[in-house]
């Protein structure tokens, strides 16, 4: 989800990720790996799926929106040079 109006394009993942920083309990087991995390959209950054080691969705609870996300994930998940699980959904 990209917010509308003014503002950085991924200010709700950079804000989510910056409160991880300050979480209780700690949410890194070592902080400094936070640096590992790039936040993004789905709209900006969904090509660079295609080289991350690991994904984790975070998306509001909403079936519509869950399924428009894995829809987006499944294209990038057959690009993907190596074998892994594909969801039932993406075949």
């Amino acid at each position: 989800m990209v917010p509308t109006g003014d503002g950085a394009r991924n200010r709700l993942a950079t804000a989510a990720l910056d409160a991880l920083g300050k979480s209780k309990p700690a949410a890194f087991y070592e902080p400094s790996l936070a640096a590992l995390i790039t936040a993004g959209n789905f709209e900006d950054d969904l090509g660079k799926l295609a080289t991350c080691d690991w994904v984790i969705e975070a998306v509001a609870e909403n079936l519509a929106i869950k399924r428009i996300c894995w829809r987006a994930l499944c294209l990038i998940l057959r690009l993907m040079p190596f074998s892994l699980r594909i969801p039932p959904d993406c075949r």
